[in-house]
């Protein structure tokens, strides 16, 4: 298969439920902030930059529901770039699941409303955390103190019945660009269509100008996989093995 060489950006999309409490977690207890709404659709990132880093869809009970079983999400990684926010945050007297400390600071793992784990660090490896199971006193070393101002996306780990088969699969189109790997599981919704419950939904992928969409649709299609391809040939979309929809855009 041709591979997507040239990705910019990846942004997972979550489906949530209650908006207002979704965004108390990623403002209040990650930092994060809002750089765009439109309609159901919340784009966040750092406080420094217009990179979109997550975007949450609201889906109200009507139309999604909670997840039977384990979730395909099992676990956001966002590596900052100054060690110190992330102590003012835990100094701010944030909720945390799990307090760690690295070569470089602290990091901390905490738990949104729809039960998934994000976890905040600024180390070059996530080897390098070890667990602290006392509470010691945090510093805030900043005078002035918004949010976390630069951070970046490092892992996205998701639970399928399938691991190898869909490491493989990104692995053949995307190489080592996209920062996802894959856990066994079993559960109900874990290959569920992504419209149907809160959980990972899927990717948008910015890659570049030149990118041959049109090639990349052949490939996918002999693969036996539905693709859509508009007529400008900007945008790709499919749905991979665990119906997490895959957008890429140029």
């Amino acid at each position: 298969m041709k591979k997507v060489d040239t990705i910019q950006t990846v942004v997972p999309v979550l489906k949530v439920n209650n908006r207002a409490q979704n965004l108390a977690f990623y403002e209040d207890v990650l930092g994060l902030k809002i750089l765009q709404e439109e309609n159901a659709f919340i784009d966040l990132g750092g406080h420094g930059e217009r990179t979109v880093l997550l975007t949450l869809e609201e889906s109200p009970s009507m139309r999604t529901r909670q997840v039977r079983g384990d979730s395909k999400l099992v676990r956001l990684v966002f590596k900052v770039a100054n060690p110190q926010e992330i102590e003012v945050l835990l100094a701010k007297g944030v909720s945390y699941q799990t307090l760690f400390r690295g070569q470089n600071g602290w990091a901390f793992s905490a738990i949104s409303p729809e039960g998934h784990e994000v976890l905040l660090h600024s180390e070059t490896s996530l080897e390098d955390l070890e667990p602290v199971e006392a509470v010691p006193s945090f510093d805030n070393l900043l005078t002035v103190f918004l949010g976390v101002t630069v951070l970046k996306l490092d892992q996205v780990i998701i639970r399928t019945p399938e691991p190898d088969h869909s490491q493989a699969f990104y692995q053949s189109l995307f190489g080592d660009q996209l920062p996802v790997s894959f856990l066994w599981g079993q559960g109900e919704d874990l290959q569920a269509d992504n419209s149907l419950t809160w959980d990972l939904a899927g990717f948008d992928i910015q890659v570049d100008k030149g990118a041959l969409l049109a090639e990349l649709k052949v490939d996918l299609m002999n693969q036996g996989l539905a693709v859509f391809l508009d007529k400008k040939e900007r945008l790709l979309a499919f749905e991979d093995s665990n119906r997490l929809s895959l957008s890429i855009r140029r």
